[in-house]
């Protein structure tokens, strides 16, 4: 059985070696930071209409996101809420609701308000794409009228550091009692928003098209850095990240597999 699971093993590390090898020698043309257009300075040309381009500068709040399920505004362009749902197995659990579960009446979502950069208004994924750093949303985010709006629907949760909104008081705990039937399904809610204080000064490989800098489908590449770069700096940064994530991703469980494949073939 041990042989069996050291074969397996050695299977795996051959398809991520493999994948490595592909990724780094497949055909690449027309989807490289390498092609597109470097303009710098952020302002829409009408010679680069439809084309891939590169534009540098400091993003600008246009509008703040709205989650308009809960019914809340942000003064934050960009928005992470988080969403888990109370269940019990063997104990009481909060497991996360992700963006791709069906007939969930809240999910896990990127709300985006309105960002801009220079001349160019970015799309929603450009501007989710945006490495600004955040933090965990507070109170301190809204006006006494939107808290009262909240505490008179939700419950607010603490989690460790983490605060939540609720739709029950506090977490069920021991063991499963039937009078608490009723809160398996409740959810609670939490954001993460930008930083007042975070550097907003990124390199972005977009399409422009009009006014707008949209998110590139066909960019084998990160569309967004942080901070003013060249297009040289540009394609070393990216050729690093994904150095970095392929020895994350692939290098290390290459490396473990092996060691644990060759054991368990061997019979050790």
């Amino acid at each position: 059985m041990r042989r069996v699971k050291g074969l397996i093993q050695l299977v795996i590390v051959l398809a991520l070696v493999a994948l490595i090898v592909w990724t780094n020698v497949k055909p690449s043309e027309g989807q490289r930071i390498e092609d597109a257009t470097y303009v710098g300075d952020p302002q829409v040309l009408g010679e680069n209409e439809g084309q891939r381009v590169i534009v540098s500068g400091t993003v600008e709040t246009v509008a703040g996101a709205v989650d308009e399920q809960v019914g809340i505004s942000f003064a934050s362009p960009v928005v992470r809420r988080s969403v888990e749902e109370l269940d019990y197995t063997d104990e009481w659990v909060w497991r996360g609701v992700s963006s791709g579960t069906t007939g969930a009446p809240l999910t896990d979502a990127t709300l985006v308000g309105g960002v801009r950069l220079g001349q160019f208004e970015l799309d929603d994924r450009m501007a989710a794409a945006l490495p600004i750093h955040q933090r965990d949303w507070a109170e301190s985010d809204f006006d006494d009228e939107t808290l009262a709006w909240l505490y008179d629907r939700w419950h607010w949760l603490q989690d460790g550091a983490e605060w939540y909104i609720s739709q029950v008081p506090v977490t069920p705990t021991g063991e499963y009692n039937p009078i608490e039937a009723d809160q398996i399904g409740s959810l609670r809610v939490r954001y993460d928003v930008w930083r007042d204080d975070a550097n907003r000064e990124v390199t972005l490989v977009g399409v422009q098209r009009g006014s707008t800098l949209c998110y590139d489908e066909d960019l084998d590449a990160a569309c967004a850095f942080e901070g003013i770069l060249d297009k040289d700096e540009l394609v070393a940064s990216n050729g690093f990240s994904v150095l970095m994530g392929e020895i994350v991703c692939a290098g290390i469980p290459i490396v473990l597999l092996s060691i644990f494949g060759v054991r368990n073939l061997l019979d050790l």
